[in-house]
């Protein structure tokens, strides 16, 4: 697996940094047999740039695309944890978080709450009714949220982003079951709230 920092220059780095990865494993292009990559919610930009470039590849290289969401390739991690609920929390705006909740007993994260963008007490409100013995807040927010969730029965854990190593696990598991794949052209990432650029700041008050 590698990792780096694009510094916000992402689309102009991103193709060479996949030949050289290639390079460096000694593998071409053309013996590529499928591409995972993680679909988000996530940094809009990044996202945008890291979904078309997964799927021109693959059709342009006639392989199966396997789209997997931010949110359980950060769950996966915690594969085979019992009578835990794992909470991925990601940034989206001010005081707004994309939250999910995952079953993680077998080896795929089972959802049990619906990817969303959600304030403290949305979140606190549908755990709630999820009624779990315990949660483990992870991702990118997850120590900053959990501090407004006093509990004794929550704690936080790494990894803070969706590691390449289980978007991949959790694309050879559907391969394993016989799933040949999405459709590259239909393929979007998973936008559940705009842009931060498209949104009007708040109106100033007089007094």
């Amino acid at each position: 697996m590698h990792t780096f920092r694009h510094n916000m220059h992402l689309s102009e780095r991103l193709p060479q940094l996949i030949e050289d990865l290639l390079k460096n494993f000694g593998t071409d292009i053309h013996q590529l047999t499928a591409i995972a990559v993680s679909l988000g919610p996530g940094s809009f930009t990044g996202t945008r740039i890291g979904v078309t470039t997964a799927k021109t590849m693959a059709y342009l290289l006639n392989i199966p695309l396997y789209g997997i969401p931010s949110m359980a390739a950060i769950a996966a991690e915690f594969s085979g944890l019992k009578d835990s609920l794992i909470v991925p929390i990601l940034p989206c705006r001010g005081k707004i978080w994309f939250t999910g909740a995952y079953s993680v007993e077998t080896d795929e994260p089972v959802e049990l709450l619906e990817v969303a963008t959600r304030d403290i007490n949305s979140l606190n409100e549908a755990l709630k009714s999820l009624k779990a013995n315990y949660c483990i807040f992870t991702g990118k927010c997850g120590s900053l949220v959990a501090s407004m969730l006093s509990s004794p029965s929550l704690s936080v854990c790494e990894p803070e982003w969706p590691s390449a190593m289980y978007v991949a696990r959790l694309a050879l598991k559907r391969m394993e079951l016989g799933d040949t794949g999405d459709d590259a052209l239909q393929v979007t990432p998973m936008y559940l709230a705009p842009p931060p650029i498209t949104l009007k700041p708040p109106a100033k008050s007089f007094s």
